[in-house]
């Protein structure tokens, strides 16, 4: 009589084992394909909306407004620190380039600091003289209102215990550093609002951004 072979049940444990894996890591990419495409649409929506012109005073109710304004265009008119300005380290452009991001500090009549994230400039380039220039007196800055970055892994910057050299290079700082910067640092008893505007793409004051 002919003779069959018969796998043992463990290697068809291993197979099934095996395609309800890659059956599990298909879905979690389509998934994540479906909420980058969410995500790009409301984003896409929101630029296309008319601006929430943020008033001085408005800033002071710092957690109940700022949180609902995630997400949405934002206006703000307040005079630029750019001697204050803040390099991001730790981010690279699309091409692997290294490089860092600026925030200016916009600073309201109110007292309240309003980082504006101006986008990302190679190493090589903020070192020139007129690398981070900026409008002086009151300006206008418009954007979208997104939450401070925070680190993947770890935590970002401390608040530094010796005098800071501006600008202040800083790997994620959170918003308590940047206000412990400010205050300690500059002796100035401001508050710095709790979020980050991403500067509009089609600003004439900012660098390379593509905020994906």
């Amino acid at each position: 009589a002919p003779r069959y072979w018969s796998a043992p049940i463990w290697a068809w444990m291993v197979v099934i084992g095996v395609v309800s894996l890659f059956g599990r890591l298909s879905f979690w990419q389509y998934e994540r394909g479906q909420a980058r495409a969410l995500a790009n649409t409301e984003q896409q929506r929101a630029q296309q909306m008319r601006p929430i012109v943020a008033n001085s005073d408005d800033w002071l109710q710092l957690k109940q407004i700022q949180q609902g304004w995630r997400g949405q265009n934002i206006e703000v008119t307040g005079e630029a620190k750019g001697e204050w300005q803040i390099l991001l380290d730790g981010h690279s452009n699309g091409a692997g380039r290294p490089g860092v991001q600026v925030l200016l500090p916009i600073l309201l009549k109110s007292g309240v600091v309003v980082m504006v994230n101006r986008g990302w400039l190679p190493t090589e380039t903020m070192r020139l003289p007129k690398g981070l220039d900026f409008p002086k007196g009151q300006t206008t800055w418009r954007g979208q209102w997104h939450a401070i970055a925070r680190p993947a892994v770890g935590v970002g910057s401390p608040c530094p215990t010796q005098s800071v050299q501006f600008p202040w290079r800083a790997l994620y700082p959170s918003r308590e550093v940047l206000q412990c910067v400010m205050q300690q640092h500059n002796h100035l008893p401001h508050t710095v609002a709790d979020g980050v505007l991403l500067l509009d793409p089609s600003a004439s004051s900012g660098f390379a951004r593509n905020w994906q």
